[in-house]
């Protein structure tokens, strides 16, 4: 029944958009294609292999999608809801379902993303789901922060120097620069 409402669909958009063409998108078929399309089951589940993703990453690719259907094994097609969550951050290969970012993450600007992936099986029924990706914090090597004067010394005598507390900067909350 989805086949032949999504054929109805096509035929009225062509029918709106030239009179007279609407008729040829709607194909009769026998018995066992109305059959075999009544029967196929919706997705029932996504799966994601990883949630979580390093902010030291080479890598942008966070996980692939793979999809539970009674009546299907593979041959899904991966798409990200439009508006949703964070999914701007994100694109999906539709044949494959690596989901991946689309920029280098960052622990300190944002923890997670949220991400809704759809599936759709050959009868074109979907399944939608919501994840949440993980970003996975790393030690960041602190930096200067202000500049250093140079210093002059006499050859042979002690030196004794101290940096202002502000020299130095560290991203990781919570570090204590020593």
């Amino acid at each position: 029944t989805q086949v032949l409402a999504n054929q109805v669909q096509k035929a009225a958009v062509a029918e709106v958009a030239k009179e007279g063409s609407g008729a040829s998108g709607i194909t009769f078929t026998d018995a066992s294609v109305v059959e075999t399309a009544a029967l196929n089951s919706a997705p029932s589940d996504i799966t994601l292999s990883k949630n979580s993703i390093s902010e030291a990453a080479t890598s942008l690719a966070i996980g692939t999608l793979s999809t539970t259907d009674k009546g299907q094994s593979d041959g899904f097609t991966y798409a990200l809801a439009s508006g949703v969550g964070d999914n701007a951050d994100f694109e999906i290969d539709a044949s494959t379902g690596v989901l991946s970012l689309k920029g280098h993450p960052d622990y300190e600007t944002k923890a997670s993303y949220s991400v809704s992936v759809s599936s759709t099986d050959e009868g074109f029924k979907t399944f939608s789901k919501t994840f949440q990706i993980n970003v996975e914090n790393v030690n960041e090597t602190p930096t200067v922060a202000n500049a250093i004067a140079d210093k002059t010394i006499t050859e042979n005598s002690g030196l004794t120097f101290q940096f202002a507390s502000n020299t130095f900067a560290d991203v990781d909350s919570g570090d204590r620069l020593i």
